[in-house]
């Protein structure tokens, strides 16, 4: 397969009607992609390997985690982009790939928001406060649905030019077994991009969150979950604030529903 350096990543040549390399993250390369007369448009392609290959045939391949995660989000309310093909295996200049195409969603990305309100002190801070509302009611949704979301990172989420936040890779959304811990799981995955790039999030950022995920959860489930966030490194901060108010150990576990 040829392949062309792109932005320090070794990604193979571009499809048709590419614009940009959106993504690449181990296998997957996600394009943007603007075909003459449609609107733009993502492709997510797989490079075809036997692994793949059996995976595909079985049914349980990326690209159908993609479809069956867009479906179960979408029948929840929860805003995904259009499905605009089903995964197929295709012959082309890069070898034997699997591609799916998706709607573009047009905006900033949570982990580009996160970076702005740390490059410009106060200039972005009341957006990613809204931004960390709105993903925690969508957290809160996927809780009250059952649903878990494996790879739920910052990055993953893009907010519309219209201000809606919408979740872009859904191909790690499955039924939820188990809420306090699957919950942690997702809050933990939120927060790995910031940590690893030593931009934590802010105590009013992780409190807002914070409130949002806690709503659908029973007394007895929040108390678990926090004590299980309390080993976290980027709820410590929170934690050890005197001025957290109904979060710090002082004081209850966690806020009453209203």
């Amino acid at each position: 397969m040829v392949a062309v350096q792109l932005a320090g990543m070794t990604v193979p040549l571009p499809p048709e009607f590419a614009i940009r390399c959106l993504k690449a993250d181990g296998p997957r390369i996600v394009w943007l992609i603007h075909p003459p007369g449609e609107s733009p448009q993502v492709l997510k392609t797989w490079p075809l390997n036997p692994r793949r290959f059996l995976t595909h045939l079985l049914g349980i391949s990326a690209a159908q985690r993609t479809v069956r995660g867009n479906r179960l989000l979408g029948r929840v309310g929860i805003a995904v982009p259009e499905l605009l093909s089903r995964p197929e295996i295709r012959f082309g200049c890069r070898g034997w790939c699997v591609d799916m195409r998706l709607s573009y969603v047009p905006g900033v990305s949570g982990w580009e928001v996160l970076q702005r309100s740390v490059q410009v002190p106060g200039g972005y801070g009341l957006q990613l406060r809204a931004v960390a509302r709105s993903v925690g009611m969508i957290v809160g949704r996927l809780i009250r649905n059952g649903l878990f979301h494996r790879d739920l990172t910052i990055e993953n989420f893009v907010i519309g030019v219209a201000g809606q936040v919408w979740i872009v890779d859904t191909d790690g959304v499955r039924p939820m077994r188990n809420r306090v811990r699957e919950t942690e799981r997702m809050l933990s995955r939120l927060a790995v991009q910031s940590l690893e790039a030593g931009m934590p999030l802010p105590v009013g950022v992780q409190r807002t969150l914070l409130r949002a995920v806690l709503r659908p959860l029973s007394r007895r489930e929040r108390s678990a979950l926090m004590d299980r966030l309390r080993q976290q490194p980027w709820v410590r901060d929170l934690q050890s604030r005197q001025h957290c108010g109904d979060c710090s150990p002082g004081h209850r576990t966690v806020p009453e529903t209203p």
